[in-house]
């Protein structure tokens, strides 16, 4: 995959009784190359919108997640390494 520039940042606060689709949403972003920078918040550099969002009408959480792009994060560096770029 080629980065284009922008990193792909998701949050989540899923409710416990959406126990199954808080893991298969946390299993979807592994599969698809997100590190994980704290609980609930992941990030990759690749497009992957489109598969993430229908992911989330599958499972009806779309208000319990947020996708956000971004040019610049703090650590940079440090990301372009995990994600040998």
């Amino acid at each position: 995959k080629k980065w284009d520039g922008i990193w792909r940042i998701v949050t989540f606060d899923i409710p416990e009784d959406e126990k199954i689709a808080r893991n298969a949403l946390r299993l979807k972003l592994k599969e698809l190359g997100f590190y994980k920078l704290q609980k609930s918040v992941f990030i990759c550099p690749y497009a992957c919108k489109k598969e993430l969002e229908f992911m989330m009408s599958v499972f009806g959480i779309e208000r319990f997640v947020k996708i956000v792009e971004a040019k610049h994060i703090s650590e940079e560096g440090e990301l372009r390494k995990i994600f040998g770029m």
